[in-house]
């Protein structure tokens, strides 16, 4: 594989960066911490505030965004509004995390201990934001970037606090046993967000 060189597009002087997407000609990424959206286009950075922080986007199939609050999946404009949906039923001092959405608009999120506690993390799953979430895998430290395969079959979750990077079987909103594709021995810093290329490439971010 030939090196590839990221170059900054646009220094947002965000507090942590996370989901970047692109829609609607534009990347929407959002800054949790700092309860706001950003967004870029045409060498243009707009900041939109947000009632909650936003943890993670995530595109639906036909059309719009939807994202995670600490404790349930939401629907989000680029206005910053969100429409929160059922609560779910997670754990004491654990908030959603990463997310993902399946071929059908079926959400999914990882969730996290706030203290980054081991064995705390969980995935969760609802086909929408009318239904309640439900907790699909369990024992995990901190799910982070999250993708289907493009035949929809299995899940790709890297755990950060694990350095790993998973495939879960999926069989539409269930979960097998997950494999381990890498530890990723030898590269600095810890596996974060990630996405797959055309090619079925994987490509994480790797933080720190």
């Amino acid at each position: 594989m030939s090196p590839t060189v990221a170059r900054l597009v646009c220094n947002a002087g965000a507090m942590i960066g996370e989901s970047p997407l692109w829609s609607g000609g534009q990347v929407l990424w959002t800054d949790p911490l700092a309860t706001r959206l950003l967004l870029y286009s045409n060498e243009t950075l707009r900041r939109v505030p947000t009632a909650r922080p936003v943890w993670a986007l995530a595109g639906l199939p036909g059309g719009g965004i939807c994202g995670t609050l600490d404790d349930a999946f939401c629907a989000i404009d680029a206005t910053g509004a969100t429409q929160a949906g059922v609560e779910a039923p997670i754990d004491a001092g654990c908030r959603f995390n990463d997310m993902t959405v399946d071929s059908s608009g079926g959400l999914w999120a990882g969730v996290m201990h706030r203290g980054v506690l081991a064995t705390r993390g969980a995935i969760f799953h609802a086909s929408s934001l009318d239904e309640a979430p439900r907790a699909v895998a369990s024992g995990l430290g901190v799910p982070n970037g999250m993708k289907f395969s493009s035949d929809g079959s299995k899940l790709y979750v890297v755990d950060t606090l694990l350095r790993t990077l998973l495939g879960y079987p999926a069989h539409g909103p269930n979960l097998d046993e997950p494999v381990i594709i890498s530890d990723f021995l030898g590269v600095p810093g810890k596996p974060d967000g990630m996405t797959l290329g055309p090619d079925g490439t994987f490509w994480v971010a790797m933080w720190g």
